[in-house]
């Protein structure tokens, strides 16, 4: 968002991020949801000249999917990474609580990984998540960055879906009605 007056209000921002994560955990392995969300494959409608944050459609025709695969395949096969769609996930939900782009909220690495491979940028990350947000969702952020609950991290695996859901998506769902009830 180029202005943060122009992006959703918390509550909408928790209920994205509690469609999102379901959304993935739901329909991933699906041609309705890439295997890596980012920001980019992320759509509001305009009407009546603003932006409605109300729905949330996504789109998985890239312009030029040679900049993402390129980019991604070389980030994403680091051994930090335990998965990497819930990885990008988490990235997706620290942008759009902090309504920054990853690359406007951390300084690039030399190394050309992904900033939040970096443990004291992720607990930088995370206590500004928590600033903007609740613990709840800190929790589920950290949670997806670091997927440190299971020993298989793989989508395929029920027992990680399972955990998945109860680490990471219920927090937001419940993150998100809490602040619905105030």
């Amino acid at each position: 968002f180029k202005d943060r007056r122009d992006g959703p209000q918390l509550s909408q921002q928790l209920v994205l991020a509690a469609t999102i994560a379901s959304s993935m955990l739901q329909l991933h392995g699906t041609p309705w949801i890439p295997s890596v969300l980012t920001s980019k494959n992320l759509y509001f409608i305009r009407r009546n000249g603003v932006l409605s944050y109300d729905r949330v459609y996504v789109s998985t025709n890239l312009s030029n999917p040679d900049d993402l695969i390129s980019h991604d395949q070389q980030e994403f096969q680091s051994r930090a990474i335990k998965n990497p769609t819930v990885f990008a996930t988490g990235v997706l939900l620290v942008e759009l609580i902090l309504c920054e782009c990853l690359e406007d909220l951390c300084s690039p690495d030399p190394s050309g990984l992904n900033p939040l491979l970096s443990r004291s940028t992720v607990e930088t990350i995370l206590y500004q998540v928590e600033c903007a947000a609740s613990d709840l969702y800190r929790e589920a952020e950290k949670n997806c960055l670091q997927c440190n609950f299971a020993a298989n991290p793989s989508l395929d695996d029920e027992k990680f879906r399972e955990e998945l859901y109860i680490h990471a998506v219920a927090p937001l769902q419940d993150s998100s009605q809490i602040c619905r009830k105030l």
